[in-house]
């Protein structure tokens, strides 16, 4: 019976080769006839079964699993052209032989496992030794044979490829537009196989040109919404470096309507060329299109184009006036979610022409920029000190030594919270903070210029009692960031200032004040002493403050399982009382207090 059974599986396994090997299913005259999704699946999916056999094989240790032996078995293996040698078939004979052999085995096993089942024998059949055998020549001979079938593998897979690509490539020119999207992902998954395999073989070649033929008319005629065709081609153009299509990005980019989408990958593509080393080839086509991009406001686009457009013009060294005032600009600009481009907008002044952006950025800490002013008055921010801020930062950043004077000036004046916005709590903290941030930036921009003029304003801030705790901590902190011995001795005035126990804000800048001097002080100045002395004070205080804090922890602790145990006292009274029929007042009902009231 097990023979009868084995001869009709050899003979399956035999007849399915027949077939395939007789009629395999031709897709690129599937495609001539439909240009089906199935069909580009059938397609995509087919080369990735030959990858994935050439990896297997690749190994040098190879041991596919059954499930890849079957997967190579069902491969196609007509030659990938007319004079190839059919040697390599004889191969896929042997493999598959092993295989129909192991499938026998495998089905004479599971009859005997039926015929136990059916006798209910409480022991399994073991494993013929034949079985174990059968098994490990199915693997072997696939083994023996990898390194012969390789090479026609790879000829297989480039073979395909190319007719695959080319019949994507025909069909796109000829078939419904509702196809497209398809075949110019295949296309990309194709081309990428490639590139990745020889960029500059696959640049060379007829099929590139194609290729690129049909990603243009994709980029130009996808008119869907989102234009994911044409997002597929430009994505796909950047990442294979093609610089010779910049006309084509150029001429879609001066568009009037433009996909977000689509519009970011354009601009992230020519930015992607737009670089020091290109600057000669592509600055003088380039700059009109970025400068539009950079001058247009984000009411209109995307802010994300200006950032871009302002790191593409840094980095063709663009140092035109309009531009650079537009990257000034650019600092307070953002768009109705709050976003902006003002880290892109600070990085490229710090690379163009450093005297045009610090006499521009000069201008506008001097609230001279008519532009900077009406927006800041319009939108309510003129007064909070983040003009100054900004561009305060930047003036630092490139060590403007003819701001000094102004930015001393700015720091030691008050700037006033005009009175409707002082009796809203929302504005006036607002307020508070762009005031912190002035102080903060100003300094820090004195530091980087290496000017010590900010000690005695940011020494006025620390010891002015009307200021709020936020102001003295961040001139404090400035100042160790500044770097100058000047401020010790006013500082250590300040730290041995006496506080209260509950001073908690105060004890926090005290710590403050001892880490700015720690940083400042060196161990052979004459204060060294002295300030060692008043941490220690200062440490014996907290120390004693620490040890008052848990005795008043323990004694709160003591009273309130005083009142606990008093409670449970009681309540056993009142039982007491009530078992004995005394009639006891019940507990007054607890009122619900308004919030507002409470709050009055």
């Amino acid at each position: 019976m097990s023979k009868f059974i084995s001869a009709i599986v050899i003979a399956t396994a035999f007849f399915l080769n027949a077939c395939s090997m007789g009629g395999p299913v031709d897709l690129v005259e599937k495609m001539e006839q439909s240009d089906r999704k199935t069909t580009i699946k059938g397609m995509l999916s087919e080369l990735t079964a030959f990858e994935e056999q050439i990896e297997i094989m690749s190994k040098a240790e190879v041991s596919p699993s059954f499930n890849q032996v079957d997967a190579l078995l069902a491969l196609d293996r007509s030659a990938p052209s007319e004079e190839y040698d059919s040697a390599y078939l004889g191969d896929f004979d042997a493999i598959e032989l092993a295989r129909a052999d192991q499938l026998a085995e495998e089905n004479a096993y599971i009859q005997i496992k039926k015929r136990d089942q059916i006798k209910k024998r409480d022991k399994k059949a073991a494993e013929p030794l034949s079985l174990v055998a059968a098994r490990k020549a199915s693997i072997d001979t696939y083994n023996a044979k990898a390194a012969t079938l390789l090479p026609f593998m790879n000829a297989k897979l480039s073979a395909n490829r190319l007719r695959y690509a080319e019949s994507m490539v025909n069909t796109f020119n000829k078939g419904e537009p509702c196809r497209h999207e398809e075949l110019v992902d295949g296309l990309r998954k194709i081309g990428n196989a490639l590139y990745k395999d020889n960029p500059e073989e696959f640049r060379k070649s007829a099929l590139y040109v194609g290729i690129s033929a049909v990603f243009v008319k994709a980029m130009k005629e996808d008119i869907a919404q989102p234009p994911r065709t044409a997002l597929i081609a430009v994505n796909t153009f950047g990442s294979w470096d093609a610089k010779e299509q910049m006309d084509t990005y150029v001429e879609l980019l001066n568009k009037e309507k433009l996909d977000f989408d689509y519009g970011n990958a354009l601009i992230k593509v020519i930015t992607q060329f737009a670089t020091p080393e290109n600057k000669d080839q592509y600055k003088a086509k380039l700059t009109p299109v970025l400068r539009k991009i950079l001058m247009t406001e984000p009411s209109v686009q995307p802010i994300s184009y200006i950032g871009l457009a302002a790191k593409g013009l840094a980095n063709l060294e663009v140092s035109e006036e309009a531009i650079i005032d537009r990257l000034v600009e650019c600092l307070w600009l953002d768009d109705a979610r709050g976003r902006s481009a003002t880290s892109d907008c600070r990085l490229a002044l710090n690379s163009l022409d450093k005297k045009m952006a610090q006499k521009a950025l000069h201008k506008a800490f001097k609230r001279q920029n008519e532009k900077i002013e009406e927006r800041a008055y319009r939108l309510n921010y003129a007064h909070t000190g983040l003009i100054e801020a900004k561009s305060s930062e930047i003036l630092g950043d490139l060590k403007y030594e003819d701001a000094v004077d102004h930015l001393v000036m700015s720091l030691n004046q008050d700037d006033v919270n005009p009175e409707p916005f002082a009796k809203d709590p929302t504005k006036a903290t607002f307020f508070t903070k762009g005031q912190v941030q002035k102080t903060i930036s100003i300094a820090r921009a004195l530091a980087m210029i290496g000017d010590s003029k900010a000690v005695k304003p940011l020494m006025s801030i620390i010891t002015n009692d009307e200021k709020l705790f936020e102001y003295k901590m961040a001139a404090t902190q400035q100042l160790a960031y500044l770097g100058s011995s000047k401020p010790i001795k006013s500082l250590i005035k300040v730290f041995n200032k006496k506080l209260e126990q509950l001073d908690v804000g105060n004890r926090d800048l005290k710590v403050q004040y001892g880490k700015t001097i720690a940083l400042l002080m060196r161990k052979k100045d004459r204060n060294f002493r002295g300030f060692e002395k008043s941490v220690n004070k200062s440490l014996k205080e907290t120390q004693k403050w620490v040890k008052e804090t848990e005795a008043q922890k323990k004694q709160a602790k003591a009273q309130k399982k005083a009142a606990e145990d008093e409670a449970k006292k009681l309540k056993v009274e009142i039982k007491a009382l009530k078992d004995k029929g005394v009639k006891v007042p019940a507990e007054p009902k607890r009122e619900k207090v308004d919030k507002d009231r409470k709050r009055n």
